[in-house]
């Protein structure tokens, strides 16, 4: 994405916003300033603001919160549409593809692999349901369930947006929530899935992108509690965010993994909101939800994911106070320690992402919290941070080591980090000689690689604030005075293992986390159940030598587990096998079934012997006569297309015919003599010697009349000729009886055409009886 020039008039429009609240400016989006200034969300709270309950100091690892389920609801108005579709929204929520920028695998990464979030199973709902729906002043509002993907539903809401220009309540919001979620009543089970809902509103940020001014326009936010659908049922916690960050470019998942922080994790806003720090980018509860892809060196690359180089699309980690929070990582507490920082880009290798945890008697309630953080896996949007840098690229992040320091005698009031001179949590800066220096880690070459009561910043803790007090922006009415007694140093260049020296002065020090055991942990990879036998879950077990044998859950030996996990048996998947009907040559089958996974039979099929032929009665099909043979054949009763033939001698075969019955002619009657068989029978006509009808044909005006002595099956052909070419010729086997019979020829033959009519005997020798000229 290359860079714009911006404006004068914009920047302070910009820093107006920044000083004095969020009023949306109708300006473009910039690429690089607005972005590096602008939080991405703001985070507002519909149901006033929740406490959270600080992990302290002396508080137990807790488990984290795995298998979630997420249903994401895409809401559309009449008058504003969504734009990218379920499929799209789906895989930026579920896609798990290795390296897919999505919100499951952003929270895998995070937690070392855990499988935090899946989708909500959305195969009940209705695709193109519709009904009506009320909430508060809204009464009866037509809805339809236009899309549907696993774990995402798109609904839309027949009343315009209810936020057109971004002046719109949280309230406001609310009750489109609502809304949505009774109409999802009726074709989703709540009490089931009890998933966590993030909604994505049709429209645009609050800030104002080119070409957007009116079309609607929202701040992302998490409900303050958990609501009540309509019905009656209890949901948790809800988060609302636009789905569009410009005209042509969506929202990126950094929102979402933002707000689900909230909403799931009860995670609280680290970001400034009226004054800039270190923390900005650092981690996903501040400005860590914008991060995204920013190759200096060419700033028209091209990503595997089309949007990595656009804000939000590539949110940076959690702090690691807040991967204890989720119970994601336990720290190791230290005083004088020599060891070595793995940063996330190291999990499946010989060592782990690890954090290092400082202490000091001068305040329990502050410490230092150690990471090593690289530009890999999600933490590849910290490229950002080298967005303002400028030739000769002297002083670009690269990664480093990070060292936090966390009061938690601040607590939690609306904004942790309001107070610039002393935030609940901040970074504390590497003080490089760069104009941008706030934004660095800690290097040993490149930047400078110590940190105790002398430098600057320096490793002193805050006064403690008295009960009541409030510190102001601008003042620094809690100075960091108090000293701590800690020293640290990197010894290495910036790398995913760097080795850093702890020390901490003998008076200030605290009991440390005493590892008395190293596990060696042993991949035990899952046994899939069968139908009829259990199998067991993926697990790591500490074995070898010195061995404690306990067995977790993790790769990183976070969450212990008493047993092997067990997976019941599937039982065996029926399927049916057809019965197949004997026929006459081969054998059939009854019906049976059979698991379709082991293949086990379940009900066997037997044998049906084969029918065998069940032949009918013979039938000549081509009477034999004096001097040619013919053909009869025989039908099976059970199948028929099953036939027998066999050739017929001549009648005067006496081994087959018998003459059976003989009229002899009179001087002007035909007589007759049958010969029968087992195969039928075969009637001879006998001539009379001067029989009263003879084999004649007279034409006229295309009609024939044909004579035949006697009854029978007879062969008319009818040919057209010109100048002696034949033109068509029509054959057509006619039952006549004895005397005149008429026959007509066909319609296509031309009338102006010489036609000839000639009789065959059909059926027994196939000779012409006689042949007539017409239209001479």
């Amino acid at each position: 994405m290359k860079k714009k020039q911006i404006s004068l008039l914009t920047m302070l429009s910009l820093a107006f916003i920044l000083l004095f609240g969020n009023t949306a400016v109708a300006a473009p989006i910039f690429s690089s300033f607005d972005e590096f200034m602008i939080p991405q969300t703001g985070c507002v709270q519909f149901i006033g603001d929740t406490d959270i309950a600080l992990f302290s100091t002396e508080a137990k690892q807790q488990k984290p919160l795995t298998h979630q389920k997420l249903l994401a609801i895409l809401i559309e108005f009449n008058d504003v549409k969504i734009t990218m579709d379920s499929e799209f929204w789906n895989k930026e929520m579920f896609d798990i593809t290795p390296g897919k920028l999505s919100v499951v695998n952003y929270w895998k990464e995070n937690s070392n692999g855990l499988d935090i979030f899946e989708p909500a199973d959305t195969s009940s709902v209705n695709t193109g349901g519709k009904g009506t729906v009320s909430y508060s002043d809204y009464t009866h509002i037509p809805y339809e369930i236009s899309e549907c993907r696993d774990g995402v539903v798109r609904i839309s809401l027949d009343i315009p947006h209810p936020s057109p220009t971004g002046d719109a309540k949280s309230n406001d919001l609310h009750k489109v929530v609502m809304m949505v979620a009774g109409a999802m009543e009726e074709n989703f089970d709540f009490t089931v899935e009890n998933p966590y809902i993030v909604t994505i509103f049709a429209g645009y940020g609050e800030l104002i992108a080119q070409g957007t001014a009116g079309k609607g326009h929202i701040r992302g936010f998490t409900s303050g509690s958990g609501i009540k659908t309509p019905g009656g049922i209890s949901l948790n916690r809800y988060t609302v965010q636009p789905e569009m960050y410009s005209l042509d470019i969506p929202y990126g998942i950094g929102t979402i993994c933002h707000e689900l922080g909230h909403s799931v994790f009860n995670l609280p806003d680290l970001y400034f909101q009226k004054a800039m720090g270190a923390d900005n980018k650092y981690t996903l509860m501040a400005n860590g939800n914008s991060g995204r892809r920013f190759d200096y060196t060419d700033r028209d690359k091209h990503y595997d994911d089309p949007y990595a180089q656009c804000t939000g699309h590539v949110p940076t980690h959690l702090d690691p106070w807040c991967k204890m929070q989720c119970g994601f990582i336990t720290p190791t507490l230290v005083n004088n320690w020599d060891g070595t920082i793995n940063s996330i880009s190291d999990m499946g290798m010989n060592s782990k992402y690890n954090v290092i945890k400082v202490q000091s008697k001068a305040d329990p309630k502050q410490y230092f919290l150690i990471e090593n953080r690289q530009l890999t896996g999600f933490d590849k949007g910290l490229e950002c941070l080298n967005i303002m840098a400028k030739y000769p690229y002297d002083n670009l992040f690269n990664g480093g080591v990070i060292i936090w320091h966390i009061d938690e005698n601040v607590g939690y009031s609306k904004h942790n980090n309001e107070a610039k001179m002393h935030p609940f949590i901040s970074i504390e800066q590497s003080n490089n000689k760069s104009a941008y220096d706030y934004s660095w880690a800690y290097l040993n070459k490149d930047g400078r690689n110590t940190f105790n009561s002398e430098t600057t910043p320096n490793s002193n803790f805050h006064i403690t604030r008295l009960p009541g007090e409030k510190c102001s922006l601008s003042e620094d009415c809690h100075p960091q005075t108090v000293e701590s007694g800690i020293s640290i140093e990197v010894l290495d260049d910036s790398s995913p293992s760097m080795r850093i020296k702890v020390r901490v002065d003998d008076k200030y020090k605290v009991g440390e986390t005493v590892e008395t055991h190293t596990h060696t942990l042993v991949h035990h990879a899952a046994v899939a159940a069968t139908c009829t036998k259990t199998g067991t879950g993926e697990y790591w077990k500490c074995e070898g030598t010195d061995a404690c044998h306990k067995m977790f859950s993790d790769a990183n030996g976070l969450i212990e587990i008493a047993e092997i996990p067990i997976t019941t048996a599937t039982g065996h998947t029926e399927v049916t096998d057809t019965a197949i009907a004997p026929t006459c040559e081969t054998d059939g089958k009854t019906a049976g079934s059979h698991c379709s996974v082991c293949n086990t039979v379940i009900t066997a099929q037997t044998i049906i012997p084969k029918l065998h032929h069940r032949w009918g009665a013979w039938m000549i099909t081509a009477e034999p006569t004096f001097s040619m043979t013919g053909k009869a054949e025989h039908i099976c009763e059970n199948d028929n297309t099953h036939k027998d033939t066999i050739d017929l001698p001549i009648l005067t075969d006496t081994t087959v015919w018998t003459e059976d019955l003989k009229i002899e002619p009179t001087e002007t009657e035909n007589g007759s003599v049958t010969y029968t068989s087992q195969y039928g029978n075969v009637t001879i006509i006998i001539l009379a010697p001067n029989p009263k009808y003879d084999y004649n044909i007279t034409y006229e005006n295309e009609k024939a009349v044909i004579t035949v002595p006697q009854d029978g099956l007879y062969t008319v052909i009818f040919a057209a000729y010109d100048n002696g070419k034949l033109l068509a010729i029509h054959a057509q086997n006619i039952q006549f009886v004895k005397g005149e019979n008429p026959a007509v020829s066909p319609q296509n033959f031309n009338t102006n055409s010489k036609v000839k009519v000639m009789l065959w005997d059909s059926l027994k020798e196939m000779k012409p009886l006689c042949e007539a000229d017409g239209n001479e």
